[in-house]
């Protein structure tokens, strides 16, 4: 809120054991993955009111080298280093609710790992993602290539992209 400020730890004294990515949504609350390279898998947790609040744990990411956007609708997208489309979610969403509604993985639909041409070399290099919610437009980045989608979501919020354009780096 001022940036010419003091900085205030968010996270000071809190259960987190390692951040390995972060995003704020657009109200300025800190989500935060902790520790996804373990057997348990990656926990979400939320920053409220000083407290950690779980939003999502799963084995899906089991990854450190992953990102995390808001996708303005209380929800999250994570995308995670992948060489391959494996049972990892190379690209994954949480909605506000904590359910993973979309995965990009082995077992997705071949339509869905089709929109990713480097399914058998660096799918997602480091995992790295952003959003636009304005126009609600994801950003991919795997083996020096950035995807745009269009993300729709359904009347039950559950997303579904399109390519929208690809860019070689």
């Amino acid at each position: 809120a001022n940036l010419a400020g003091e900085a205030v730890n968010l996270i000071e004294g809190l259960a987190i054991t390692k951040a390995n990515a972060f995003c704020f949504d657009a109200e300025g609350t800190l989500y935060v993955m902790d520790n996804a390279n373990t057997s348990d898998g990656g926990k979400i947790v939320k920053v409220v009111n000083g407290e950690l609040v779980t939003i999502a744990q799963n084995t899906i990411w089991g990854n450190q080298d992953l990102s995390l956007a808001s996708d303005g609708r209380g929800g999250l997208w994570i995308a995670q280093n992948r060489w391959n489309i494996d049972g990892y979610a190379v690209l994954s969403h949480v909605n506000a609710a904590g359910e993973i509604d979309f995965t990009v993985k082995a077992d997705s639909p071949e339509e869905v790992k089709a929109l990713f041409p480097n399914a058998n070399g660096n799918a997602s290099y480091r995992g790295q993602c952003a959003y636009n919610v304005e126009k609600d437009v994801l950003a991919f980045g795997g083996n020096k290539v950035v995807a745009l989608f269009q993300v729709t979501y359904d009347e039950a919020g559950v997303p579904s992209i399109e390519k929208l354009a690809t860019t070689e780096a």
